[in-house]
């Protein structure tokens, strides 16, 4: 294409480097987990509004097809719309104030190796 970006057409296939799906099927949930638990990345889109209004009696953030793979990641498609506004981006300098999983991680590796090597 123009910007000198390949792509391709395909399923779910080792070789990408970012997979693009919607959210309307979790069919290949496990495969896309083990994907960008391996370094992959991960592009989905869609809603959560029909699927919510036809399943009233369902919980739309644990059980839509989209949340079924997104939710292990720590986000969700919420059942209803949002009001319009301004919503600012995380600041980085304000970085301490976010928990971040991989970090809490590094930190927790980082205080048991100060603890092995006083003992």
């Amino acid at each position: 294409n123009e910007e000198g970006v390949t792509s391709e057409l395909s399923g779910l296939v080792p070789t990408l480097s970012v997979y693009c799906c919607n959210a309307y099927s979790d069919r290949e949930v496990n495969k896309i987990h083990e994907f960008v638990a391996e370094g992959g990345g991960l592009f989905i889109g869609g809603h959560a509004w029909w699927w919510a209004s036809q399943n009233k009696k369902r919980n739309a953030v644990a059980e839509h097809p989209g949340n079924r793979i997104i939710n292990r990641f720590g986000i969700s498609i919420l059942p209803s719309s949002m009001n319009g506004g301004n919503f600012p981006a995380l600041c980085p300098e304000d970085d301490s104030k976010h928990y971040h999983f991989r970090r809490a991680l590094f930190q927790f590796q980082q205080h048991i190796r100060k603890q092995d090597r006083k003992s």
